[in-house]
């Protein structure tokens, strides 16, 4: 089982165990949701909670990043909810990438390159792939702050292509907004049977879309990185396959002449 694999199980594992104490406990769940998100969206001052959460978790690295979505979807609905959750991922994002560029925080950079092939094979692609790709990239479900890092230590992107790249991909989630504010919905009292039923509806067909378009990003962007990595190592592994059959023949005639000169004797 491959890791991607074994993330998809687990992930399809978690998303059921959610739904199933959504389902049981869906009441308590949505009276207290909605007295918090009635407490946030009465405060003068209150899509700054949203701001700051959204700016804190763009950082790596980043756990209940996604929560900050819904949580702006759930309280100021669609579509108005992408934009506190879009001003501080914003902020957020190209504050975390001057950080680990240039306030001494490479070491961050190379440890995880190093150590997960998957951004190593980025890093490698993103440096012949040129603003296209940083954008698909972006689009792509991967770690939001972890990303925001390690794009910082990626020479070829410069800080005006990553600010634009990650403001034209965080429009994205709009989707997701769309059905946290479907959610909101469902302790609206004043909807009858038939209007909840369609709501239901839609949240579930919504969220399965949003899971299958998630995956589908996910391998075409890993398959297209994966594409411009091989080619750009080509020219280096022939190289290097070069330089062996070089010190191979070198070797060989080494190791040829005192045969030979033991012969004449």
């Amino acid at each position: 089982m491959t890791k991607f694999t074994l993330r998809i199980v687990l992930s399809v594992i978690i998303l059921i165990v959610l739904i199933v104490l959504f389902i049981v406990y869906y009441k308590p769940i949505l009276q207290g949701a909605s007295k918090l998100a009635d407490y946030i969206r009465n405060q003068k001052w209150g899509f700054l909670i949203i701001v700051g959460l959204a700016f804190l978790l763009s950082f790596p690295p980043g756990l209940g990043y996604g929560m900050t979505i819904i949580m702006s979807g759930f309280v100021y609905g669609f579509p108005m909810g992408i934009f506190p959750h879009l001003t501080g991922a914003f902020l957020g994002a190209v504050s975390c990438f001057t950080v680990f560029r240039y306030f001494g925080c490479a070491g961050y950079v190379d440890q995880k390159i190093q150590k997960d092939d998957k951004y190593k094979a980025i890093a490698e692609a993103l440096t012949e792939g040129g603003f296209s790709l940083l954008l698909l990239v972006r689009l792509c479900p991967l770690p939001f702050g972890v990303c925001n890092a390690i794009f910082s230590g990626i020479s070829h992107i410069t800080f005006w292509e990553f600010s634009l790249a990650t403001f034209l991909s965080l429009w994205k989630n709009l989707f997701t907004i769309w059905i946290a504010s479907r959610l909101q919905r469902l302790d609206d009292q004043t909807m009858d049977t038939t209007a909840k039923r369609a709501n239901y509806i839609f949240i579930i067909v919504g969220g399965s879309l949003l899971i299958g378009l998630s995956i589908y990003m996910y391998r075409a962007t890993m398959k297209r990185v994966k594409e411009i990595s091989d080619k750009k190592r080509g020219p280096d592994l022939e190289m290097q396959d070069e330089n062996e059959e070089d010190i191979g023949l070198v070797r060989a005639d080494t190791l040829e002449e005192p045969e030979k000169e033991e012969d004449s004797r």
